[in-house]
């Protein structure tokens, strides 16, 4: 999502950095799968700290990820809609993707329960709004 960045000390980009660099430049995006697991939109984990650190009762540990699943494919599919000619598929040879995710096996969504039950907090992005939004923050601070 937003400043998302790759650096000396960062060299391993999120999947969904990989495929907004591929819709930016005009290139197909291949997948080693759909690429289904515990996405966050960075706006939903700031926001659920935040309302973490403002309530009086806090749990030792919470998870902060999305409640609405998708998977890479589908972000890219929802990507096309803002980069008319960009495509995406699941590769039948997974070696020849060029899209890189950091575990080969995908894992479900975390329990928001804790998060909910203590601060009241719920994630607003769904897929379509946050890949509104990050596109928004794209045309505003691509360099």
């Amino acid at each position: 999502g937003p400043w998302e960045r790759e650096t000396e000390f960062r060299k391993n980009m999120s999947a969904p950095y990989q495929l907004v660099h591929y819709a930016l430049h005009g290139e197909k995006a291949l997948l080693p799968k759909p690429g289904h697991t515990a996405w966050a939109y960075v706006r939903d984990v700031a926001q659920a700290v935040v309302s973490l650190l403002e309530c009086e009762n806090r749990r030792y540990v919470y998870h902060a990820c999305s409640i609405y699943p998708f998977s890479m494919l589908d972000f890219a599919q929802e990507l096309s809609k803002y980069f008319p000619g960009f495509e995406a598929e699941v590769c039948d040879d997974p070696s020849l993707a060029n899209v890189h995710f950091f575990s080969q096996k995908d894992n479900g969504l975390f329990d928001m329960e804790g998060v909910r039950a203590d601060s009241g907090f719920v994630p607003e992005y769904n897929l379509e709004k946050a890949v509104a939004d990050y596109v928004l923050w794209l045309k505003k601070n691509r360099r």
